[in-house]
This record gives C-alpha cells, structure tokens and sequence, in this order.
C-alpha cells in the first residue's frame, strides 16, 4: 500500500483538468478549487487508497498473460508478490523469444550480445530516445530490466527496440449530438456524452487510440499528428476532396492538445527488456464546429474508424481504457480556461444570460451552493467519490511510476 506522502503526491500530479472540475464549481458556486482541498489530509479515504491498488494492478497485468501474442511462446507465470524485481525468486528462468521478423527491419535494434550494438541505455542516443518517462531502469549485465517488474519472458518480442518503445496516442473528443445539433446527456448520471475518435485494429479486432510508435528524431506531438492522419483519416477510401477536407480542419485546430497521460503501457507485447511508454495528448472540439466534422477513414492498419462513447464499460487495446478514464481525460481543457462559465459550455448549453440556467436543473434551482451540487460533488471527502464511476481511477504520470521502486 502506499503511504500518504505518495497518495498526495500522486493527485497532485494531475495536469489541469480534475481541478478544472471544481474550479468551474467555485465560479458559480463560491467553491474552492480542489488544488486547496489538496492541502488537507483526507487521502487516508479507503476508496482512494483502493483506487489507487486498482490502478497498480491494470498498469502490469495484460502482459503476464498466457502465450505471447503473434507466437506460441507461452509465458511463464508470474505471481503478484514475484512481479518485483527486489522480491525473491532464484529459480526465475523465464523463455526467451525475439520475433524473427524483426531480423533486418530498418526500424530494431540488433541482438542485444551483439559486440557491435553499444546503445547509450537511458540517453538520447543519437535520434533514438531510450530514456523513460517514468525515470532510469536498471541495465544487468548489458540487457534492460522492464521498471514496473517480472513478465514471464525475456527478450525482445515482437518489439523494435530494447527497453523503451516509444509512441504517441491522439485522444480527438467532441460531446454528442442529436440530429438537431443538441448536445445529449447521459441517462444514469445526467451529463454530457464524451465522444472520442477511435480505430478497429486489425490484430485482435479491438478498439484503440489511433497512434502508433514514436519514429526517430520525433516529438510526442508529431507523432500523434501523423499517426492520427495515417490511422484515422487518409486510408485507401479518402478522396482528394475528403484529405483536403480533412487537412484543412486539422490545420487549423489541431494545435491546442492538452498532455492526458505520459508513462508505462500495459501492453501484451511488453517482456522483462523491452516494454511500451506512451504519450497521449487530447485535442477536444467544445463547440461541435471543426474536428467534430472530421470524415473519418481508416488506414491500413485499421478496419474502421469511428466516434465512440467514452463509456464505463467500454474495453479498449492496451491500457486505453485507463488512459481515457483518467482524471486528467475527465474534462477537455476547454472547461479549465475560462474566467467565465458559459465561456466554457457548448453553444448549446449556454443560450441564457443566467449561468443557472445553462446548467442542468438540478444544478439550477437552489439558493443554497451546496444543495445545487450533486450529491457526490458537495460534501465527500474523497475526489473519486466526486467523479463519475468511470472517471475514478488516476492513471497520472505517479501512478505509472514502478510498484516495486515508490
């Protein structure tokens, strides 16, 4: 379990968006922002505390499952008490596979006993990055130890680089509409529908962030922005007509991304060398009038490209779901920006020279600011008990750090 000083640091490390929440609430209510609730010790809460296990768990669980994907090599299983590198387990003698496919590929790195192969571990190194978001890992005897701990096998696998593999993931968000352009509401907690761009992927037929691996010399940003091009708009059915379309919106919007999550993936590919880390920057479109009209067509790499509901029980690639269900993903940034209520709400959330009446009704009709939150916002002492059920779980860049090493 971590201590206090860990769980404080932890939703301290949020970018801008969970505080957004409440610092809307001070503007029309006389609330104070969350960033001064922060300063009082109410972290010992048992739901932030088990919140916080559940994240642990999901950033170090798809990669110790079962046959590595793309291969019949099967992992060797790792307990939860030996993920560890510090725990005990002399008689660790995972397989080792490295995908014959990467032999000569442009983009790998050679075998790691390679005499001639003398990466600079944790640097630059050259136009390759081999630093880690999450802080230095350990190098034994030349090869890299995956920082969040054991995953049943060694090698490479089907990844290009030993230890770090960068990549980018664009979160494109727009809120739902109806026919009319009406932005619609959730039934169950009676708030806007957040819709994201999202792809089929091609292996395993599931749903993902349109992104892909960091090339390089890249930026975070220039990869979103090119893998969000390849994966989302410009596939084999994109017109002329449709590409400039599209071009043209992203031109001119797609400048304002806000950096959700940058750390540790979870992903299958991952072994006890090498291992994903990501950045995933969201480019939201408040009012419904550019990157919400993007024509969407899916590369190659995809079956199809689509808006999604950003739901509870949606399932996504990797650690998608947890990236999307973060706090810091819980409001586009649009919210946070603005000295002015309405400022901040769709066109269609703001016809009123009352803020009161831009609101929901049950956020309308009270003189007391307390009784015109829900219930949730207006006297917990815990910020997961403020947010809906699937923005719970913090997947900020402390809670990415390596279980074993806080």
């Amino acid at each position: 379990m971590l201590p206090i000083s860990s769980l404080r640091s932890l939703h301290l490390a949020s970018v801008t968006l969970l505080p957004a929440l409440y610092d809307r609430g001070a503007q029309l209510f006389a609330r104070p922002p969350l960033r001064q609730s922060l300063a009082v010790p109410f972290f010992t809460t048992a739901g932030t505390v088990a919140a916080v296990e559940a994240m642990e768990k999901k950033l170090h669980s798809r990669c110790l499952q079962g046959t590595y994907p793309g291969s019949s090599v099967q992992r060797l299983t790792v307990p939860d008490d030996k993920i560890c590198w510090d725990a005990p387990w002399q008689e660790y003698d995972p397989p080792v596979y490295t995908a014959e496919s990467l032999k000569d590929k442009p983009y790998a790195d050679p075998d790691v006993n390679d005499p001639k192969f003398r990466p600079r571990w944790n640097s630059l190194d050259d136009d390759v990055d081999r630093r880690s978001h999450i802080g230095q890992y350990t190098v034994v005897n030349g090869v890299p130890q995956n920082p969040i701990g054991r995953t049943g096998l060694r090698g490479r696998g089907r990844l290009g680089r030993w230890a770090v593999n960068h990549a980018g993931d664009p979160i494109v968000t727009r809120w739902k509409t109806d026919k009319n352009g009406n932005v619609m509401y959730s039934r169950d907690e009676d708030k806007p529908i957040l819709q994201f761009v999202a792809i089929e992927r091609q292996s395993g037929n599931e749903w993902a962030f349109p992104g892909g691996m960091t090339d390089p010399g890249e930026s975070p940003e220039e990869t979103v922005e090119r893998e969000f091009f390849e994966e989302a708009l410009e596939g084999k059915g994109a017109t002329d007509k449709v590409i400039e379309h599209n071009r043209r919106l992203m031109e001119d919007h797609f400048r304002d991304g806000v950096q959700i999550y940058r750390g540790y993936v979870d992903d299958p590919r991952n072994t006890d060398n090498a291992w994903m880390e990501t950045v995933a920057i969201n480019y939201h479109d408040n009012s419904g009038s550019h990157l919400a009209k993007l024509k969407l067509v899916a590369g190659s790499d995809a079956k199809s490209a689509e808006w999604k509901d950003a739901t509870a029980d949606l399932k996504l690639y990797a650690s998608h779901s947890e990236i999307l269900s973060s706090p810091e993903a819980a409001l586009p940034k649009q919210l946070s920006r603005s000295s002015s209520p309405e400022a901040a709400l769709p066109k269609q959330l703001s016809r009123s020279s009352s803020p009161e009446a831009a609101l929901p009704k049950q956020l309308s009709q009270s003189s007391s600011p307390e009784a015109a939150l829900p219930k949730r916002l207006s006297r917990s002492g815990s910020p997961e008990a403020a947010l809906p059920k699937q923005l719970s779980q913090s997947s900020s860049r402390k809670a990415a750090l390596p279980m074993c090493q806080r």
